[in-house]
């Protein structure tokens, strides 16, 4: 992600916890299989994964990346690079 005001791209981390869920791993690679196809701007295919952690697991950033998956499907960039350049805090 490119965060408002700045060029370079920075990774965000979710880190386990004490209130992460029981099957935090399967969320985990499921995740990633998800997001591997979505930096490779295959967001139609990344879409249906996305939606189903959202559902079983009703977390944001799932949600999130649902809706970025509908939009950038929508209006493929030109120059897609892998990551989502934030317009707003």
């Amino acid at each position: 992600m490119i965060v408002k005001g700045k060029s370079t791209p920075v990774e965000l981390l979710e880190i386990q916890n004490p209130r992460t869920v029981a099957n935090y791993a399967e969320l985990v690679k499921d995740w990633d299989t998800a997001l591997a196809h979505y930096t490779a701007g295959r967001f139609a295919e990344a879409r249906p994964l996305f939606a189903k952690l959202a559902e079983q697991f009703n977390d944001g950033p799932s949600k999130l990346m649902v809706h970025r998956c509908d939009e950038l499907a929508a209006h493929p960039p030109a120059d897609w690079k892998g990551v989502w350049k934030m317009e707003n805090k």
